[in-house]
């Protein structure tokens, strides 16, 4: 165990060293210093700040490339090559109401919703954790970039498994907040250039040691707001089927039609009950949706 930690320390160092030089070549990218000269001068008109976020980014960053040898859970930890799906939907007007009325997010409900799930799920088999960790694309889209263009940094963080539902939003949105926006976006953004640049041994290595370690992934997509159709005949879904990406479980959520389209896919080697994991996860949505403002009621005419 000490050899193989030793193994993924040197490989990390050489991955970070290869990353030190895409990093500066990206800061020469065309349009790349548009970006820089926005973030100077915010970083100029508010530098406490700035520099706190920037530090707390830092932190994040250390902590996203470190090496994991084991998932969190200690029931999902099995993996192989095999798949299970399962899909259900959610009320996507709630899932709004509920982030409004916290003052999140439709993705920071989702992924709370995601683990108070998976926490139901390890209680019920008598495994009960404290904490899960979770890899979250997070966009890096910026404006002006092309619309076919699909720019994400793979995010790693843990997520306590706090009981009260309203927490469990409150503590993902604390984690997540960093990365989706100000300086830990461009963060990730540089993060994403690096491993872009690395030589694939290279790449292949830092991911195997990232993945590995993984718990779930929780994946949003974006999907499209009016009707669809397909040869004629109206799409009423869209399910995706995101790959675990060496994790037990993917969740995806895709928002089509006014409908939010919950997509699982689980590795059978980890999800030992997919059908309770699914209940679960029902669970999960059940009640991160009991938090949304109720409707205001019309006055009577």
């Amino acid at each position: 165990e000490h050899a193989a930690t030793n193994g993924a320390r040197r490989r990390l160092g050489h991955a970070l060293g290869y990353a030190g030089v895409a990093v500066r070549r990206g800061a020469l990218l065309p349009g790349r210093s548009v970006h820089l000269a926005g973030d100077a001068l915010r970083a100029a008109r508010h530098p406490f700040g700035t520099a706190n976020a920037v530090a707390g980014a830092v932190r994040g960053g250390a902590h996203l490339m470190a090496p994991a040898s084991a998932p969190l859970s200690p029931l999902l930890r099995g993996r192989s090559t095999g798949l299970r799906f399962a899909a259900f939907d959610v009320d996507l007007g709630r899932l709004h109401a509920a982030a409004r009325a916290l003052g999140g997010t439709v993705n920071d409900v989702f992924v709370a919703a995601v683990a108070g799930g998976l926490r139901h799920y390890h209680e019920d088999l008598g495994r009960p954790v404290a904490r899960l960790r979770l890899t979250l694309p997070v966009s890096i889209r910026r404006p002006g970039d092309p619309s076919i263009a699909n720019r994400f940094a793979p995010v790693r963080f843990t997520v306590p498994l706090v009981a009260d539902p309203a927490d469990l939003v409150t503590a993902v949105a604390r984690r997540v907040r960093p990365w989706s926006e100000g300086p830990g976006l461009g963060l990730a953004d540089a993060l994403s250039v690096a491993l872009n640049a690395l030589p694939t041994p290279v790449l292949s290595s830092v991911f195997g040691s990232l993945l590995r370690s993984v718990d779930f992934v929780a994946t949003n997509v974006p999907g499209l707001a009016g009707p669809v159709y397909l040869a004629g005949a109206e799409v009423r879904r869209l399910y995706a089927f995101a790959p675990p990406s060496g994790a037990a479980v993917n969740v995806a959520l895709v928002t089509h039609a006014g409908i939010g389209c919950i997509g699982v896919d689980m590795d059978p080697a980890a999800v030992g009950d997919p059908s309770l994991l699914v209940r679960k996860l029902r669970q999960g949505f059940d009640e991160v949706l009991q938090l949304a403002s109720p409707a205001p009621r019309r006055a009577p005419e």
